[in-house]
């Protein structure tokens, strides 16, 4: 119970931590697709992901509230518990290079076709025990609380779309080493005090959409820059983690049949940096979609994920697992993460996409799911 009410009292007081760059994932149906999901957005989460892709909206919608929850690796978590509950100091060989994940998302949300609000909380934590000889705990953290606000309109109507978004981010977050007495006394203040440093940053994302005339199948290519020029935090002197930008290349296809629908998608991020391993920036995803479920699998950075979801009118259930990448190169160390989220939302569809043009980049698609979650 120490144990718990340690870890909790980190999460809700720094709220937060990402220890790589692919963490972000602010939604359970992108990490169940393996994070190919640029291509694939259709609702509010395009704020995130893809600011052209509002124009895929057919319907006005608000979304109450979308949360999810997560964690990892509970045989770690049971083995660090044991410790703290009168182990051995022997016993912590039981934790080491076994890093413990929490992470948390919750935002509301107003979309239009071409427009989107969102308020966010996203909040992540790991700790991992590291180096036997002198017992060194690692904790890393972010937590964003924000706001953002996207546009998108057609550039040539039925074929090309762009899209941004601004976003107003208040980060807190960073990474520390402790050691000795903070770890046998597992002292949550101290530990809150030395990571609490906090900055706000300005973000600005820039997408287009190419929608190829392709009866049948709804092809969507999207060439999406993230958080452009890099998104700072506080001061140069202050040490809150930047967010680095993220040019992305991606490619979904929506094969409808009738109730049903399949669609693949493929992406690989951040092509402007090369020192990121192509197998790290490579996704694979694919959904099952049928009228009360929908069935999800992919490839994130070498490792699989899984996901359902349950569509229950203005309320929809979803569960995943992926696994991270916390090693250099695909397939070196993974952490494979279990993910709930739960999402109450209202809405109406319009039968257009909005004061353009009549239709709809993706329109069996993109009403066929409508109608299913509202």
């Amino acid at each position: 119970m120490k144990f718990i009410f340690f870890v909790f009292i980190l999460f809700y007081t720094l709220k937060g931590f990402a220890g790589n760059v692919f963490d972000l994932n602010y939604s359970i149906r992108a990490a169940s697709m393996g994070g190919a999901y640029t291509a694939v957005v259709d609702n509010a989460d395009a704020l995130f992901y893809n600011p052209a892709s509002l124009a895929r909206i057919d319907g006005v919608a608000w979304t109450i509230l979308d949360a999810n929850f997560g964690a990892s690796n509970p045989s770690g978590a049971q083995a660090l518990m044991q410790f703290i509950q009168g182990g051995s100091p022997s016993d912590l060989a039981n934790f080491y290079g076994q890093p413990i994940w929490l992470g948390g998302h919750a935002k509301t949300s107003v979309s239009t076709p071409y427009f989107g609000f969102a308020y966010f909380d996203q909040a992540n934590l790991r700790v991992e025990l590291t180096n036997p000889s002198f017992p060194t705990m690692d904790i890393d953290y972010i937590n964003d609380l924000g706001v953002s606000l996207g546009f998108a309109f057609p550039v040539i109507p039925k074929a090309l779309y762009a899209g941004f978004a601004l976003k107003s981010i208040t980060r807190t977050g960073g990474s520390q080493s402790f050691s000795g007495a903070t770890i046998a006394s597992l002292d949550s203040a101290a530990i809150v005090s030395s990571m609490s440093e906090g900055g706000r940053g300005l973000g600005f994302d820039f997408a287009l959409n190419i929608t190829p005339p392709v009866p049948g199948i709804d092809p969507v290519i999207s060439l999406v820059w993230l958080d452009v020029g890099q998104t700072f935090y506080g001061t140069p002197l202050q040490s809150i983690p930047k967010q680095q930008d993220n040019m992305i290349v991606g490619f979904s296809m929506d094969v409808d049949a009738g109730p049903f629908a399949f669609v693949p998608s493929l992406e690989i991020q951040y092509i402007n940096d090369p020192t990121i391993q192509f197998g790290n920036k490579l996704h694979l995803g694919a959904e099952f979609s049928m009228p009360l479920f929908d069935i999800r699998g992919g490839f994130n950075q070498g490792y699989y994920s899984l996901g359902a979801a349950m569509n229950m009118g203005v309320f929809n259930l979803e569960l995943a697992t992926y696994g991270v990448e916390l090693g250099a190169a695909p397939g070196q160390i993974e952490d494979r993460r279990y993910v709930l989220n739960l999402t109450f939302e209202i809405g109406v569809g319009l039968g257009f996409t909005g004061i353009f043009e009549e239709g709809t980049q993706n329109s069996s698609g993109a009403r066929r799911r409508l109608k299913q979650r509202r």
